[in-house]
């Protein structure tokens, strides 16, 4: 079992989303992830995880699943 964690695309934190920029890189991280066999996608709740992964989720097929602990911690 492989275990990847991905940090999101270049994010725009002021509307909690992915930039422009962070979109090309969201597809091309899609199309690097067609090549390996992945069975279930997670992302933390925030706006711009739940962004980056759909581009995988849409490219895989699969249905991702969101996790409220995955969130940052601010310390």
């Amino acid at each position: 079992m492989y275990l990847y964690f991905i940090r999101h695309a270049q994010p725009d934190y002021e509307h909690d989303s992915i930039t422009e920029e962070g979109k090309l890189q969201a597809e091309k991280l899609a199309q690097w992830f067609s090549d390996i066999k992945i069975d279930e996608l997670y992302h933390s709740s925030m706006g711009r995880a739940c962004e980056t992964a759909s581009y995988i989720a849409k490219k895989l097929n699969l249905t991702p699943k969101s996790l409220d602990w995955a969130r940052e911690v601010k310390w």
